[in-house]
């Protein structure tokens, strides 16, 4: 339907376009396809008719409910200065295909502290130019505290090798700078944070047949990727010089990234979710400034958002939800990770192990979606567990 996708899109993307020669393999794949896209569902089965040496296909399709916006603001009295105010908050906007074509947009920001915050921004821009190939570009900008900020760019190229997987290249520039230096002067040790420059390379493949996007039952995922680069460190003019004497300041460095999960029905009203997540770093010189940020509601439930710096990392989420209609569940989890947070001169810091679980639940209403979601954690760095420093995330999500 017109009003749902452009035909221009919609052909492009399920590879059957008009006046082309009847391909059954395509239409096969049809169904799949269109599970990929999360903001519309098959109201029907495909209708598929002949007549006068000519097929017609009939898809009918309706929208669904998956924009989003969330956001909260607050304004604190700002306890470095002696007089204004500090604005926090969040702000979360996901808009899926803006004007029936197909594309995503994403906007995220979090200031929860008065020195760090975080902005997220992304586009995709599927069957670029009538193609099989998609571009995904993003930004990432974090302001950790009073110590360093740093800027992510990410372009990549997508291309479509069937109804389930695709085959991506990489490409991703990153720029970190030491904000406050004060702390350093007269130091005799470089800081294990750095300015520099780094420009990866790499591919990626995926694989997902998923038998939904938003709220999979049953299916399995994944995405695995490696790239590589080459690290510039800057020097810094408020360091003294004799600090990077030994230093290499030109360094190759490789990052694999994986991530899978699998659905498995368990009954009409059951799901069980396993899921593995990994990231690995690899260089002669890492600092704080390149770690992987995890924790938290989307990664390790129970321990505080980005509260671990990781350079490698392995954590496995295991999740039962027992479903009260077709979009609201309760749910018990628990989440197991290693953590391995080794930067320059901390290369034998010994390894981080973490347990986190909980319940929560998971309801929808017309006009959105209630998330509340009860965790407790433990690691070799956080102690034991404490019901004192139990994580309560709670929020609603407005849904149009």
């Amino acid at each position: 339907q017109q009003h749902v996708l452009k035909s221009k899109f919609a052909g492009a993307y399920l590879g059957v376009k008009l006046g082309d020669p009847y391909n059954q393999r395509l239409v096969d794949a049809i169904v799949p396809k269109l599970r990929k896209l999360p903001y519309l569902r098959l109201s029907k089965a495909p209708i598929l008719s002949f007549q006068n040496q000519e097929g017609r296909l009939v898809l009918e399709v309706e929208k669904r409910r998956v924009n989003t916006i969330d956001g909260i603001i607050g304004l604190l009295p700002n306890s470095s200065r002696e007089s204004g105010l500090l604005l926090t908050g969040q702000f979360d906007l996901e808009l899926f295909n803006p004007f029936a074509s197909g594309k995503h947009i994403g906007i995220h920001w979090r200031r929860l502290k008065e020195e760090t915050q975080t902005l997220e921004l992304e586009y995709d821009h599927p069957n670029l130019l009538g193609s099989a190939i998609s571009l995904q570009s993003d930004f990432n900008f974090l302001k950790q505290d009073s110590t360093f900020n740093r800027r992510v760019l990410g372009l990549d190229l997508n291309l479509n090798l069937g109804a389930n997987s695709s085959l991506g290249v990489i490409t991703k520039f990153t720029a970190t700078d030491l904000i406050a230096t004060f702390q350093y002067q007269g130091s005799n040790d470089l800081p294990d944070i750095l300015d520099f420059r780094l420009t990866r390379y790499g591919l990626r493949y995926g694989f997902n047949n998923l038998d939904d996007v938003i709220l999979p039952r049953a299916g399995f995922s994944l995405e695995f990727s490696g790239t590589v680069g080459n690290k510039v460190i800057r020097q810094n003019a408020e360091l003294p010089n004799e600090l990077y004497a030994n230093v290499d300041m030109n360094t190759l460095q490789y990052q694999y990234d994986l991530d899978i999960s699998h659905y498995q029905p368990l009954g009409r009203k059951t799901t069980f979710l396993s899921a593995l997540h990994g990231g690995w770093l690899s260089s002669t010189n890492l600092f704080q400034n390149d770690a992987y940020r995890i924790g938290g509601l989307k990664t390790l439930r129970g321990f505080n958002e980005a509260g671990f710096f990781a350079t490698r990392f392995l954590y496995s989420n295991l999740e039962s939800r027992f479903y009260l209609d077709d979009t609201s569940y309760l749910m018990l989890f628990a989440d197991i990770g290693y953590i391995e947070e080794r930067f320059v001169r901390q290369e034998n810091k010994e390894a981080d192990l973490a347990l986190g679980f909980g319940t929560g639940i998971s309801f929808a209403t017309n006009t959105g979606i209630f998330n509340f979601v009860y965790a407790l954690g433990t690691s070799n760095s956080t102690g034991a567990i404490n019901f004192n420093q139990s994580k309560i995330h709670f929020g609603f999500t407005t849904r149009f």
